[in-house]
C-alpha cells in the first residue's frame, strides 16, 4: 500500500519506520528540515528502543521518502495518516493551528487527485473536531463534498496490522474520513 504520514514526531516517525519495514512505500511528511534529513540519511528524529537500526535499514530499503509536500504526498499515496501535534495552548485549550493549517493543504492537495483517498486522523483531537471542523476546510478547500465520514473506526495498537486487515469500527475514538474518487 502507499501511505503517506504528516507528522513526523514520535508517532509518526515510528508508524513510518514499522510499515516501510512491513513492505508499504511510505511518504514522510513534516515542516521541520531536519527529521526530514535525518530520515533521508537513515537515522531516527526520536528516542525509541530499535529504531536506530530499523530506520537505517527502511531508509536503505527504498521504500521510505520525505517531503514538505502535501500535494505531492497525497498524489503519491492511498492513506494518509495525520499524526500532528495539537499540544496544549497556554491557556489550557488544544492548540489546533497545525492540524488547521493541514487540513487546507490536504483539502487542495485533493483537487487534482482522480482516485480516492482515506484520511486517518492519528492526531488527539477533541470530540466532534472532524466532522465540525476538519471535515468542512477539506471539502471547502478541496471545492467539494466527501463521500463518507466515520467516526467510529478503532485505532487498534498495531498499524500496519490494521492496514493488513481493515480498519474495523467500534467504541474507540478516532477518525477515518474517505475522499471518494474525482468523476
Amino acid at each position: 500500500m502507499r501511505i503517506s504520514i504528516f507528522g513526523l514526531g514520535y508517532v509518526g516517525a515510528v508508524s513510518l519506520a514499522c510499515l516501510a519495514r512491513d513492505g508499504h512505500s511510505v511518504i514522510g511528511v513534516d515542516v521541520d528540515p531536519a527529521k526530514l534529513e535525518l530520515i533521508r540519511s537513515g537515522k531516527t528524529p526520536v528516542v525509541e528502543e530499535g529504531m536506530v537500526n530499523l530506520m537505517a535499514e527502511v531508509a536503505a530499503s527504498g521504500r521510505v521518502s520525505v517531503t514538505t509536500d502535501a500535494v505531492q504526498a497525497v498524489m503519491g499515496s492511498d492513506l494518509s495518516l495525520i499524526c500532528v501535534g495539537t499540544p496544549s495552548a497556554a491557556n489550557g485549550s488544544q492548540d489546533q493551528s497545525a492540524m488547521l493549517k493541514l487540513a487546507h493543504e490536504l483539502g487542495r492537495a485533493m483537487r487534482g487527485k482522480t482516485g480516492g483517498h482515506v484520511f486517518v486522523f492519528r492526531s488527539t483531537l477533541v470530540p466532534g473536531t472532524v466532522e465540525d471542523v476538519l471535515r468542512p476546510i477539506l471539502e471547502r478547500s478541496r471545492e467539494r463534498k466527501m463521500a463518507a465520514i466515520s467516526t467510529s473506526a478503532s485505532s487498534p495498537s498495531s498499524c500496519a496490522r490494521a492496514l493488513r486487515s481493515g480498519i474495523t469500527t467500534g467504541r474507540r475514538s478516532r477518525w477515518l474520513v474517505r475522499m471518494p474518487r474525482r468523476r
